[in-house]
């Protein structure tokens, strides 16, 4: 099971069907995945398919064992409708929440150069500047003009924003009001 095995048109659904549902897993925080009934992944959302890049045998693995109900690494629940094929719906459960697959989007969204992204990954874990900067092997000063670049680049007017629009947004298009027609 590997990142070729991530695909809809391998889910069975109808395309509108695996279109929603993988609008639906990208609003999930946790890496999730959607299962045939053997563990084969039909389709997965950014953080699921970066935890399968880093993990592919570890991931796999926990898969199958949480659809078995041996290991609780993963929340399973079955997904079911009428004349659809059998799948279940698997979201990690434990751990924080990787904002490495998030930042990799909003740096492009964003135009984020990379240093700027490694700093918004970092805030958006709670660090603060002199933290960032301890991480980075930087300047406080530093940090604070890569922020206010953050700022600029994504409309934000704060650090709460930023954090809470890096999060929830979802990077489908922009969610700025100037650009509402």
């Amino acid at each position: 099971m590997g990142a070729a095995d991530v695909r809809p048109a391998s889910s069975g659904l109808a395309p509108a069907e695996a279109a929603a549902l993988a609008v639906a897993l990208e609003a999930m925080h946790a890496p999730a995945f959607v299962l045939w009934p053997d563990g084969r992944i039909a389709l997965a959302n950014v953080a699921g398919r970066s935890l399968l890049a880093r993990e592919p045998d570890l991931v796999a693995e926990c898969l199958r064992a949480s659809l078995a109900g041996r290991d609780d690494a993963f929340h399973v629940a079955p997904i079911s409708a009428p004349a659809t094929p059998c799948h279940y719906l698997a979201v990690q459960r434990h751990g924080v929440a990787d904002p490495a697959p998030r930042a990799a989007v909003a740096r492009t969204h964003w135009g984020l150069t990379r240093r700027q992204a490694q700093v918004l990954e970092l805030l958006a874990l709670g660090k603060s500047n002199k933290t960032v900067a301890a991480a980075l092997g930087c300047a406080e000063s530093t940090v604070e003009v890569h922020v206010t670049a953050l700022f600029e680049k994504s409309g934000c007017a704060s650090r709460s924003e930023l954090v809470a629009r890096f999060w929830t947004e979802a990077f489908l298009g922009s969610c700025r009001p100037s650009d509402v027609a």
